[in-house]
């Protein structure tokens, strides 16, 4: 017959377990806590690339209007630059005709030069003459 082990082995082997029981029990509390600190760490960064695609297509968006912008005024600026352009015969036309009421101004004067004295009586018929 096998004697069985005394007490105080049975104690001593019980503390031991109870030892190795709570160490694992702390091993796996500082587990869950480093892959708590994890996961929101993970989280952190998956919120910034967000934000940081969110922003880069917003930018993209932007610099896609912008170029629209630059090519209406480039076609505008070419159409009032480049000779036979419609803005460019809107501005010679709106020259010629500033042009010649500046002529027809000049006559008029010079014509109310001869039969008048006074600055006066010069501005009254060049006005009476150009119908303003």
């Amino acid at each position: 017959m096998t004697q069985a082990p005394p007490i105080e082995t049975l104690r001593k082997n019980l503390a031991d377990l109870i030892a190795e029981s709570q160490a694992l029990r702390a091993d796996v509390k500082t587990s869950e806590a480093a892959r708590r600190r994890e996961s929101w760490f993970n989280l952190v960064i998956s919120a910034i690339g967000m934000v940081a695609i969110v922003l880069v297509l917003v930018v993209a968006f932007q610099n896609r209007q912008i170029t629209e912008q630059n090519n209406d005024l480039s076609q505008q600026i070419r159409s009032c630059t480049t000779p036979g352009g419609d803005c460019y015969k809107e501005g010679q036309a709106r020259t010629s005709t500033a042009v010649g009421k500046i002529l027809e101004a000049q006559l008029v004067i010079a014509e109310c030069a001869r039969s008048t004295t006074t600055d006066a009586a010069l501005r009254a018929c060049a006005t009476k003459k150009l119908g303003g």
